[in-house]
């Protein structure tokens, strides 16, 4: 009887690990795939808003021509609080200085509804409608 009990130990032992290896693997599989859907809609906003901010006069006139645009986790945060949950922040730098562009993500559209550029000398409204996210 004592051999049975062991062997049938043995087997409940196996089945949990196993369900058990099969629940972290479907943990990481679901998080790896939040990480790539986020961090790929990210570089995608990315992208637009680079492109749209090298042909916005405002930005020609006080940073230059963009020499990198980095997104802004800290700043975004800040920017949600001010123009809320939509905002993204990207620091932006050029030969004439640096700065943040805000853009409010448009719900209904793949682009933004509305963008600024903040320095230290001031904020202004920029042209976000050639900021379209493909």
């Amino acid at each position: 009887m004592a051999a049975k009990k062991s062997g049938l130990s043995k087997k409940l032992l196996l089945i949990l690990a196993g369900l058990g290896g099969l629940g972290v693997f479907s943990c990481v599989l679901c998080g790896g795939a939040g990480f790539w859907a986020l961090s790929t809609g990210l570089e995608k906003a990315t992208i637009a808003v680079k492109n749209g901010a090298q042909s916005d006069p405002t930005i020609e006139e006080q940073i230059g021509v963009l020499d990198e645009i980095n997104l802004d986790f800290r700043a975004t945060v800040e920017a949600q609080q001010q123009y809320g949950s939509k905002a993204l922040s990207f620091k932006v730098s050029g030969p004439k200085g640096e700065g943040q562009v805000i853009v409010i993500q448009n719900p209904c559209t793949p682009g933004f509804k509305e963008g600024y550029l903040t320095t230290d000398e001031g904020e202004w409204e920029i042209d976000v409608s050639k900021m379209i996210v493909e």
